[in-house]
């Protein structure tokens, strides 16, 4: 128990431990606050600045090119939107022959052409597929494919020649503008080319992530590719690996530390088709599966093969999704086995990225992968521990069947994880079966109890620790415009009074809650407040239109 310094009431405050070998932190053991909280919406407002695109001020002075197609169709709208990590499984009971249609799947072609009779709009149409999407509905911008954490901080640049009238040179896609920008000039080689290489923006990635940097650049550079494998078929073109071109890099005037990834060609349409070079395995959740039993399946041709009665648990996914995998009804662990050292995150991460495109209702959520420095999350341990051999690079996700009304929303739902670390999970589970006088205050995740010297817990020490409550003097609206706000935050949060002051976060708020405020603060003040003024305005006193 904890005085509160303004009230003069005493809080409930629970301090938690989570132990790594039930509920594992991203990066344990060289984690942030963030991780266990997010509290400070740190990683959101990296989102919002669209902190992996190139800075504006690094392109001045270079020529910029408008691409045609910044429009979206409802086609693309539609495909962007339902490929989404799914947290919820709202689609009912899954059979095994629903799980091997997805698996099952290929990628078909209804013509095909050649990269020389490339259109210009059909050129900013494919490119367009990789850029933002908007809904009123969400306050953070929507891609077609997984990034990790959201962060999109792998760039693409284009070496192109005889495409679409434009000058020979390196070209960085914009996505968030639409745009290609010269980077670097180069001659005219005489060959049609179009060229991709992939760069990870290291700046931008660092904050949240510290271990397995460079693994995570490459499965999102994978799912990149695997979105490339999706879309060109519709214009009767391919996607290739290109020789590994590390000195590429210098051509680029990216930081020196970023990381160059990989380079693959966009090529006539072809049968020959990149191989997965993975191995796949199912997982059966116990009772999940209407026809299959439990357990951890070989997938091969078609064909599922019982390997072990072991399985993946709850506790090998971190802690944060661990909701989620009590939801799924199934989970997938893929094995790259390409004898080419930078492929091997890339394929894991096209692998997911096609899975995910699917047209059978089956929703995916990635939930831990390998490492190549020796910080392998918990699932990717226990894979090697099942199959009892070296796997290399794996990657884990978890899956179940889906409503049309989940693949065709363009709002938040399924993103409500940016706005809930262990901390904020903990508290809404407890909701469910505490009753309102036993509920903490204020949850705090902390890395280690602190202990006597008689190695009981220092409740002393423990009351020194900071606990971020909602401690601020209540204050009352100034003017007509806080009071019509104030009425509308009342209504939306549920609570009978609210400081100016107050955080809408620690109030309880989260993103759908605040599209939905936002609109009616619109509606009823008759203004055009954006839907991310929320992140940098979360009190009543800073979001008035007044202020």
């Amino acid at each position: 128990m904890k005085k509160d310094e303004y009230t003069g009431y005493q809080n409930l405050v629970s301090m938690i431990e989570l132990n790594p070998r039930e509920a594992a932190l991203m990066d344990q053991g060289n984690h942030d606050s963030h991780h266990q909280s997010k509290k400070s919406r740190s990683q959101v407002k990296m989102q919002l600045t669209n902190i992996g695109s190139r800075k504006d001020t690094d392109n001045i002075n270079k020529s910029t090119i408008n691409l045609p197609g910044k429009v979206t169709t409802n086609k693309q709208r539609s495909l962007v939107f339902s490929r989404k990590s799914y947290r919820f499984f709202d689609g009912g009971s899954i059979t095994k022959q629903d799980i091997l249609n997805v698996l099952n799947s290929k990628i078909h072609y209804e013509h095909y052409a050649k990269l020389s009779d490339l259109k210009y709009d059909d050129f900013g149409e494919i490119l367009r597929y990789f850029g933002q999407y908007l809904s009123e509905k969400r306050l953070l911008p929507k891609y077609g494919y997984a990034s990790p954490g959201a962060l999109y901080a792998t760039q693409m640049y284009f070496e192109i020649n005889t495409i679409g009238g434009l000058a020979p040179g390196y070209y960085y896609y914009h996505p968030v503008h639409h745009q290609l920008i010269l980077i670097t000039e180069k001659e005219d080689s005489g060959t049609v080319q179009c060229k991709v290489h992939f760069v990870g923006k290291k700046s931008a990635i660092e904050p949240i992530y510290k271990n397995n940097i460079l693994e995570v650049l490459e499965m999102e550079t994978g799912h990149m590719v695997g979105y490339f494998e999706n879309i060109l078929p519709t214009y009767g073109l391919s996607i290739q690996p290109s020789d590994y071109l590390p000195e590429t890099i210098k051509l680029l005037e990216v930081a020196q530390d970023d990381y160059y990834l990989g380079s693959f060609n966009i090529v006539s349409g072809t049968k020959d088709i990149m191989d997965d070079d993975a191995s796949l395995y199912l997982q059966a959740h116990p009772g999940k599966v209407a026809d299959l039993k439990a357990g951890k399946y070989l997938y091969d041709n078609g064909q599922l093969t019982l390997v072990s009665n072991e399985i993946i648990l709850k506790k090998h996914v971190i802690a944060i999704n661990q909701s989620v995998y009590e939801r799924s009804s199934f989970g997938i662990s893929v094995l790259s086995t390409t004898d080419k050292d930078w492929l091997g995150y890339i394929n894991l991460g096209r692998k997911l990225q096609s899975l995910q495109m699917n047209d059978f209702n089956i929703g995916f959520m990635s939930s831990g992968y390998s490492s190549k420095t020796g910080n392998n999350l918990p699932s990717a341990k226990r894979i090697k521990n099942i199959l009892n051999k070296d796997v290399g690079p794996s990657y884990f996700f978890i899956g179940g069947l889906i409503s049309d009304i989940q693949i065709q929303s363009d709002g938040m739902n399924e993103d409500l994880v940016h706005m809930k670390g262990p901390s904020e999970i903990i508290q809404d589970d407890l909701v469910k079966f505490l009753p309102t006088h036993m509920m903490p205050n204020t949850i705090t995740v902390i890395d280690k109890m602190p202990l006597t010297v008689n190695g009981k817990i220092d409740t002393n020490a423990l009351l020194m620790l900071k606990s971020d409550g909602i401690s601020e003097e209540h204050i009352e609206p100034s003017n007509d415009v806080e009071r019509a706000v104030l009425d509308i935050w009342k209504k939306g949060l549920k609570r009978d009074s609210i400081s100016v002051d107050a955080d809408f976060f620690e109030l309880g708020g989260n993103s759908l809650i605040a599209v939905s405020m936002i609109n009616k603060i619109n509606t009823t003040l008759c203004c055009d407040l954006p839907l991310q003024i929320v992140f940098s305005s979360p009190t009543i006193k800073k979001i008035s239109p007044s202020h």
